[in-house]
């Protein structure tokens, strides 16, 4: 029992547990809460750190505290409870048991001294609990410390930032100043701009005014000087355009007349007889995947290409007949006369070269009459070699009849159309061969762009391939007819387009 008071003793002394409170600069007395509260607004993260750690802290010792109140109330307990346990015995036997309560007593000792060595390595194990929990507050402290200093690299870094937004935000306003600025400029550029695009409107609908009314005057002038020209000239038999271009569109109707009328498409061709010296050959076109308006178009811008290559518009003074009943070969007058021409148009270089070659071109066909009117040619020859060489190009092709006398009646006919076709043509070059003026018959270039002043677009065809570098754009084809042009006799770079061409366009 000695040694159990003397145990008791080194506990601590037996009092209830105050509340601990707070060692901080924000609690003092019973307004610390408040204060607290009032400060919460104001607090940087490392004050709430510090206010954690230190309620941390102060809820261990806390507990510690009353785990310590609590084993020590219960050793008094338990002590005091043995102790009447001890006195009972002597309270309520006989002395001859003593020895027995001895025993008892020992055995009731040796338990409290178990229990005791149990409570120290309690106690023990708390202190240890209480160094871990204090090496834990260590720990805490030094990450606080480098919480603190991180919260003040923040708050430096937190106000470096603000430093630059708010010059970012100065920034800002002077760039959308600027930006304003440009704006309202770009807004008076624009409204200059549209003032300059209708100012240029007008200006370019005053040129093509101007232009439309240059190329009027031109041709005003053009028919005045012919005009002039056709009453200072002693025969007066310059004819007018009215009659020139109402035979060469007779000329191009009788062309196509002889296409559809004699002509069929619709299969390949007959084997015709091998092309000569002086046939042609009809290409084949079937083989290109042609549909049969486009191998027509073809076979018409053929046969007209033909003709105007033969007798209309070629440099001729009607010598070819006379000549070739002559039997004077390689040297013809004909083709002197042709070379002579061609040679003194190339070197002529002003206007009145052309009115001098025009003089004695006509004054030559004049003479060329006297050899014709001896002879008496009429030049059957010359324009029945032209119509045989179309009728052996158009006959693989032309249309068969089942009943052979009608198809003999057929073939007579397209016979007739073509040698009249070709004495047409013939008669319309010499005719316009006696003008001073020269006339021409032109064709556009494939694959250049369409020419609306000399050309207008008869039918189109799908782009082979479908698109290129001038996608949208009408290409000339090919022409199905040329175009009739004038060239004043006194103004030669004056080019009056008295029937525009007709030409196939490409689209695609």
């Amino acid at each position: 029992m000695t040694e159990t008071h003397h145990f008791l003793n080194d506990l601590p002394a037996m009092q209830i547990p105050e509340t601990p409170h707070l060692d901080n600069t924000y609690f003092h007395g019973g307004i610390a809460d408040n204060r607290y509260q009032e400060a919460d607004h104001r607090q940087t993260g490392e004050e709430r750190i510090q206010v954690m750690l230190d309620s941390t802290l102060i809820g261990i010792r806390h507990q510690l505290t009353e785990d310590l109140y609590n084993i020590r109330r219960d050793i008094e307990l338990q002590v005091r409870s043995e102790q009447i346990q001890f006195e009972q015995p002597f309270n309520g036997q006989e002395p001859n048991n003593h020895e027995s309560n001895v025993a008892h007593l020992h055995h009731e000792k040796e338990e409290l001294e178990r229990q005791i060595e149990d409570l120290r390595a309690q106690m023990s194990q708390m202190g240890e609990d209480y160094e871990s929990r204090e090496d834990f507050k260590n720990t805490l402290g030094q990450e606080l410390m480098h919480a603190q200093e991180e919260s003040q690299e923040l708050v430096q870094e937190i106000s470096d930032l603000k430093g630059q937004l708010a010059k970012l935000k100065c920034e800002c306003w002077d760039y959308q100043k600027m930006t304003e600025d440009r704006m309202n400029e770009y807004r008076a550029l624009d409204e200059r701009f549209g003032a300059f695009v209708g100012k240029h409107a007008n200006v370019l609908g005053d040129l093509e005014a101007s232009e439309q009314q240059r190329k009027k005057l031109q041709n005003q002038i053009a028919k005045y000087r012919d005009i002039i020209q056709k009453n200072a000239n002693a025969s007066g038999r310059e004819p007018e355009d009215a009659t020139i271009i109402k035979a060469f569109c007779k000329l191009r109707e009788g062309v196509q007349r002889v296409i559809l009328k004699f002509c069929t498409m619709d299969q390949p061709p007959r084997q015709g007889a091998p092309p000569t010296r002086y046939k042609i050959s009809l290409p084949n076109f079937w083989d290109r995947q042609l549909n049969s308006r486009e191998i027509q178009n073809r076979v018409r811008e053929e046969v007209f290409w033909h003709l105007s290559r033969s007798l209309l518009f070629v440099r001729s003074f009607g010598l070819e007949g006379i000549e070739k009943r002559s039997e004077v070969e390689g040297r013809t007058i004909e083709k002197g006369l042709r070379d002579f021409e061609g040679q003194i148009k190339l070197a002529a270089s002003d206007p009145q070269d052309h009115v001098d070659i025009a003089t004695w071109r006509t004054a030559t066909l004049k003479c060329a009459k006297l050899l014709h009117a001896k002879a008496g040619s009429d030049h059957v020859d010359y324009v029945t070699e032209t119509a045989n060489q179309l009728n052996s190009f158009l006959t693989p092709i032309r249309i068969q009849h089942d009943d052979k006398s009608i198809d003999v009646r057929e073939q007579q006919k397209l016979k007739e159309h073509l040698m009249q076709l070709c004495k047409d043509s013939h008669s319309l070059t010499l005719l316009l061969r006696e003008c001073r003026n020269t006339y021409l018959c032109e064709f556009q270039k494939q694959g250049e762009l369409i020419n609306p002043e000399e050309a207008e677009a008869h039918d189109k065809e799908r782009r082979q391939p479908p698109c290129g570098e001038n996608e949208g754009e009408q290409i000339v084809a090919y022409t199905l007819f040329g175009a009739l042009v004038r060239i004043p006799e006194g103004n030669p770079k004056n080019r009056v387009v008295l029937q525009k061409s007709w030409v196939v366009v490409q689209c695609d």
